[in-house]
């Protein structure tokens, strides 16, 4: 039995549900958009991705002369998932109805799933042991990536869909927390940042 054979099964037996790849439950998209029509464009790439908490929170307007990778049409509600090994966890749901957002290819854009929630696939996907997997299965001497046939062969383990919305509400809360306290620290820089330049400048 080869490693990954054996990796793959010890995750089915530590979450106890069956196992199913992700062919069967997941369309990616793989249109390429011609964004020559675009006077700008709203760019989503592997940085835009906070890798701590899975939020998209850097989308960059370009204005003309669009980068090469920028061929990704994408909407409110896709699941991006990046394929370079390097940044195995700018993984995140897109939460913005902004118009003309592009995304790198560096992504594989999941937009439909079949009795799989994206916010619990994504929890899944950014495990430790799944990040693991997914070094594991990267290739390329240079820029080591994912490629799309071998991401659709993982296996993931699938609870019943009840058992999915609860841990996908769990980790809603859990990210609606964080983004509050990132909000509230930087109401709190930005205030220490005023009382500084009041003290210097002798307000």
């Amino acid at each position: 039995m080869s490693e990954i054979i054996k990796f793959q099964t010890n995750l089915q037996k530590l979450w106890g549900y069956p196992a199913v790849k992700l062919r069967e439950k997941v369309l990616i998209n793989n249109a390429l958009e011609d964004t020559k029509k675009y006077e700008s464009i709203n760019y989503i790439d592997l940085s835009s991705i906070n890798k701590e908490n899975g939020n998209v929170e850097n989308i960059k307007k370009i204005h003309g002369d669009f980068p090469s990778r920028a061929r990704q049409k994408v909407y409110d509600g896709d699941l991006l998932v990046s394929t370079l090994s390097g940044s195995m966890k700018a993984i995140a749901i897109i939460d913005s109805k902004t118009e003309n957002m592009i995304a790198s290819t560096g992504f594989f854009v999941i937009r439909h799933t079949s009795n799989l929630l994206k916010n619990f696939l994504m929890f899944i996907l950014r495990t430790n042991l799944f990040q693991e997997l997914l070094k594991r299965e990267s290739s390329g001497a240079i820029m080591a990536s994912i490629n799309q046939s071998e991401f659709l062969n993982l296996k993931i383990p699938l609870p019943p869909i009840e058992i999915q919305e609860q841990i996908a509400k769990e980790i809603s809360q859990r990210r609606e927390k964080a983004k509050a306290l990132q909000i509230e620290s930087k109401a709190i820089l930005e205030s220490a940042k005023k009382e500084v330049e009041k003290m210097i400048l002798g307000g």
